[in-house]
């Protein structure tokens, strides 16, 4: 988005709405600091902590006309966000330069 004076770079569409709804859904979910869709989930098959994700069923996600189902990573699933960065594989966003 912008113009020739301005430039800025934003993210737009469904996948980027649907990120922002299920970040909220977290606070429904407090013992799983990550909660994702069932894509996100299949993706990370290979992932070590794989078998930490737990299926969380259907919800409703504002936004979607049919619920969607939920996967979540914490301390309700798992060996918990308690784990070693280099052991995890997830990476905080403040570690990443220019976020």
């Amino acid at each position: 988005m912008g113009s020739r004076s301005k430039i800025e770079y934003t993210a737009i569409g469904d996948t980027v709405n649907t990120a922002a709804r299920l970040e909220g859904v977290t606070k429904r979910f407090p013992g799983y600091s990550i909660v994702m869709c069932k894509q996100c989930w299949q993706a990370l098959s290979g992932h070590p902590l794989y078998g930490g994700i737990r299926n969380l069923g259907k919800h409703r996600i504002r936004g979607k006309a049919e619920p969607i189902e939920l996967y979540g990573y914490g301390q309700g699933g798992g060996r918990g966000p308690f784990v070693a960065q280099e052991e995890s594989g997830f990476m905080p966003l403040h570690s990443i330069r220019g976020v």
